[in-house]
Parts: C-alpha cells; structure tokens; sequence
C-alpha cells in the first residue's frame, strides 16, 4: 500500500511537470535550459548535499505524527481556504481594509505579513491545536529542535544557506541588480540583513510551517508514505505560487510578464517552485526540525527579494 502510494504519487510528479515545461516552452513563458538547471542543481544537487550533511544525524524526536481521517479532513480544509485566499481573498482583504491602510511600501509589506500569518500560520495551527490537541513540538518548533542547530544540523543549516545564496548570486535573474551593483556597500549589507530578518517570518515560517510541517506531515502519515508527502507537498507548493503571478505580479521578475495567463503561470508554477520544495521537503523529512527549513528557505529568497525591501525600507 505505502509503495503503490508513493509510486502513484511520484507518477503524478512528473506527468504534471512534463506537461507543464511542455506547455512552457510551446508558449515561451519557460526558458527550458533554465528550468532544467533548476531541477538538476536546486532539485538534485542541493537535495543531495543536505543528504550527505545529514546522513549522520537522526531526525529531532517528537510527538506521534499518526493522524486520524478527522485530522486530514482539517488539514484539507485548511489546505482549501489557503487556495481561495491565494485566489481572491488577498484582494478582498485588501478591500476590505480602511483607506490608507497600506499608504506606504513599507506598511505594506507589514500588511502583507500579517495576513500571510494569520492563513498560514496562526489559523491552521489554532485549528490543530485546538482540534486535536496538536503542539509547537508537532510541528518542528521544540526547544529540543533549536537546540539541534548547534549540533550537525545546524551546520548544514549554515553550509545550504551559504550555497544557496551563492547560486542565486550567479544565476538567479532577480538578483541582477545587485550582480550589477545597483545595491552595494553599506546599503547592501543593511539590505539584506532587513531582508533575510523579514523572510525568516513571511517565507520560511509562512511556508514551511503550512506545507511542510502541516500538509506533507498528515498526507504522509494518510497514505503510509514519506514519498506520496514530498510529490504531494511539492505540487500543492508548486501550485500555491501560480495564484501571484497572475493576480499580483510576483511572475515580473522570472521573465513570465506582469499578468501571465493562468495556464502559463501554472506551468512555471510546477517547473520551478515545486521543483525547489524537494530540498525543503527532504529538510523536514530528515530533520523534523521547522527551524532548519525556515533559515535556508529565508535565505535561498534573500537575494531576490533584496531590492523589492530596499526600496520598500526607504534604503533605495
């Protein structure tokens, strides 16, 4: 049964990414030889580092990760009103907000984080808790696991982050403007300081929280199968990203244009982002330690990120 799962799951995987790079280099929304350096070095080589990082080192003991059918149907329903905030609730919020309320870059970026927590974070773990008497330590978040980062993991932690950000340096197309030194000195330093504090909280927490320690936890634990999480985990988390860049402009920067179609967004969706969650989703499933996702994600969007919250802190 755990096998069919994982092998069914798998299949799944890569006919959806098949299509999508199909579908992307028809429409020259996706740059194959991109893409495909996505998946050999963020998608294997990085994945296979943590592996050799980590080998030596057993997963952070918690609770029974065992789930019951009224627990997965929870964690579904969470999974659903995270799509239609993703969908349209963003916007509605926004509406709904008083005028002015996001007057400013930098008020903004503040709202934006307050709502991405409150969907991501603080209902789905309110829900669990409780619902199901679900703890901090449940989902990585134990003093026992911030104690591992001072042992192997946290190592590895370090090391991730370093290669990461280097590959991002070299080929990541956001992080141009600091390749041309658009950013640089002092200004550099102080923003990408700002920058990775703040995605510790909006990127590593908001989703490694909801899709690792939440979805890929209970799909695995439903199905009987690590590897039926992580192909699962990685298309959910690949299709969570299409939502902005066709509603929001998030696509601006990976070359897709300012309002891509849904399909083309879609594809790019589960060429790139899905294709990242692998590492993440191997960080969780061998570490069950929240924290270590949480840094190296934060610090793989440092960099692209960088000029978008200098501008927003007044620094540019």
């Amino acid at each position: 049964m755990a096998q069919r799962s994982g092998t069914a799951a798998a299949v799944l995987f890569v006919v959806a990414y098949a299509a999508a790079l199909h579908r992307g280099a028809t429409a020259g929304s996706i740059d194959v030889e991109e893409a495909l350096t996505v998946l050999v070095i963020v998608g294997g080589a990085f994945t296979a580092l943590a592996w050799a990082l980590l080998r030596r080192t057993a997963p952070v003991p918690g609770p029974d990760q065992s789930v019951t059918r009224s627990e997965l149907a929870a964690s579904l329903g969470l999974l659903a009103i995270a799509t239609a905030y993703l969908a349209g609730g963003v916007d509605l919020i926004d509406r709904a907000l008083p005028p002015g309320a996001s007057s400013s870059p930098a008020v903004h970026e503040l709202v934006t984080l307050a709502k991405k927590l409150l969907v991501f974070v603080v209902l789905p773990y309110g829900t669990l808790h409780w619902a199901f008497g679900r703890r901090a330590a449940d989902f990585g978040l134990s003093l026992r696991a911030l104690r591992a980062l001072a042992g192997r993991q946290g190592l590895a932690t370090v090391v991730l982050a370093v290669v990461v950000c280097g590959f991002q340096l070299v080929a990541g197309r956001a992080a141009a403007p600091i390749r041309s030194g658009e950013i640089a000195g002092s200004t550099l330093v102080t923003a990408l300081a700002l920058t990775f504090l703040w995605l510790i909280l909006e990127v590593g927490l908001v989703e490694e929280f909801f899709f690792r320690a939440v979805l890929q936890s209970r799909i695995a634990a439903a199905a009987g199968s690590e590897a039926a999480g992580v192909f699962i985990t990685a298309l959910l988390f690949g299709l969570a990203h299409a939502p902005g860049y066709v509603l929001r402009s998030a696509g601006v920067a990976d070359a897709l244009g300012t309002h891509p179609s849904a399909l083309d967004a879609t594809a790019y969706a589960l060429v790139v982002p899905a294709v990242a969650s692998f590492l993440f989703a191997f960080l969780w499933l061998h570490t069950r330690n929240l924290y270590v996702g949480i840094l190296i994600h934060a610090a793989m969007d440092t960099l692209p990120n960088a000029t978008r919250m200098a501008q927003a802190w007044g620094l540019l």
